[in-house]
């Protein structure tokens, strides 16, 4: 017999409400006691089933089919023995075959753009001169030509250069920034250690920036730095410090002030010997710092061809031949080759060449100025002309120019 939960008084089947209290009593009908399992059910399934399925296949193929099992059993042996196989046959390297290939990969990254064998070689000869490791060359790609021949441009720990290419496949320089070369034709290397900015020195050097800068402020206390544009630069024993920071200027009014500062290691101490603030220059001390000039180096396209009479000349190098002079405050390189009639073959790009008299008199405008003879104007790499040197005159190139003079037979 059931009863009430409320008041205990006894119920009958089919009591909707207890007569003992009134209390409406819960009840669950046939239909919803036969929901419940089957719902349990359809729940169990579903969870098991990725655990069943696959029992279930098995089942049915090896138990009741144990053939199967045998068939299963040596396509797992000749799988191993073909995985040795190809282990065994691979070439033995320290590295791992997925270190192997990305290296390949980094390789091809670094010369994108670069498909001449010997331009390449030369690349890497001329990263050697200069102390540049070449595995560390990132993001290397091609960008516009220059009037010599190709050029790219890469970042070197965390720097930015370019590659001047001439069109014979030999490197011209590879600058840094927009105005070092480190590498430059012709020219002692500089090394690329003397370029690069220590991350401590780097502090240290801003923190000796902004000092000097307040020292310079009207309002020191509220001068107030921005840190996002710092830059920081070296040329051997050479700091050059950038920034910005925010105080009044020559008005009274409070703004963004740019400054740079140029520091000459001495003795492991920084000394300043230029300041500039706003644009106004605070400090030129520059006369107290000795600059040593760069040397030139003998190289194949300043000396004379080992293939008879040939002669090389390249734009702002001497060579054997070449002279510099000063004309009206500008360095001019003369070349006084023999005198005789010559075959010009273009080495580069677009360039001219000029017979000149080696005399000079100032014009009505007051500037020097001598007699051209004759004048031959290349416009791609190869092209041959025909120009003759008399007693008296010299040859003179245009920029980036770069021939080759033979003998006419």
């Amino acid at each position: 017999m059931k009863y009430c939960t409320n008041c205990g008084s006894p119920l009958k089947d089919g009591d909707s409400v207890c007569p003992g209290c009134g209390v409406q009593l819960q009840s669950v009908t046939h239909r919803e006691r036969k929901k419940r399992p089957l719902l349990i059910t359809i729940l169990l399934w579903l969870f098991f089933w990725p655990i069943l399925f696959p029992l279930w296949i098995v089942k049915q193929v090896f138990v009741k089919r144990p053939k199967n099992l045998y068939v299963l059993a040596g396509i797992i042996v000749l799988a191993a023995g073909i995985s040795k196989f190809r282990q065994t046959d691979l070439p033995h390297s320290s590295e791992s075959p997925t270190e192997a290939e990305s290296g390949a990969r980094s390789d091809e990254l670094e010369f994108s753009g670069m498909t001449d064998a010997k331009l390449q070689e030369e690349f890497l000869a001329a990263c050697s001169q200069i102390g540049m490791d070449p595995k560390e060359i990132k993001d290397f790609q091609q960008v516009d030509d220059w009037s010599g021949g190709p050029r790219f441009s890469f970042v070197y720990q965390g720097m930015s250069f370019r590659l001047y290419c001439n069109a014979d496949s030999t490197v011209s320089s590879i600058r840094l920034g927009t105005d070092t070369d480190l590498y430059k034709q012709g020219y002692e290397p500089y090394q690329v250690t003397d370029y690069l900015v220590d991350p401590s020195v780097e502090v240290q050097l801003e923190e000796l920036a902004q000092e000097t800068v307040t020292e310079h402020l009207k309002e020191p206390d509220e001068a107030s730095f921005s840190w996002l544009d710092w830059s920081c630069r070296r040329d051997h024993d050479l700091y050059s410090v950038s920034g910005s920071v925010s105080a009044e200027n020559g008005f009274g009014a409070k703004e963004q002030l740019p400054f740079a500062c140029t520091y000459h290691m001495e003795n492991e101490t920084f000394r300043l010997v230029d300041l500039l603030i706003d644009g106004t220059v605070i400090l030129d001390d520059w006369a107290s710092v000795s600059i040593p000039e760069r040397g030139q180096v003998q190289t194949k396209t300043t000396a004379d061809s080992t293939e008879g009479k040939t002669i090389s000349l390249v734009d702002g190098i001497p060579g054997n031949y070449g002279e510099e002079v000063e004309v009206d405050g500008s360095h001019v390189i003369l070349y006084h080759v023999p005198e005789g009639q010559y075959t010009v073959t273009n080495d580069g790009g677009w360039c001219k060449v000029y017979v000149a008299k080696d005399d000079y008199s100032k014009n009505s405008d007051g500037f020097m100025e001598n007699e051209i003879v004759n004048t031959v104007e290349f416009s791609k790499y190869g092209e041959t002309a025909s120009l003759s040197v008399a007693s008296g005159e010299h040859i003179e190139l245009t920029i980036h120019a770069r021939v080759k003079l033979t003998p006419a037979s």
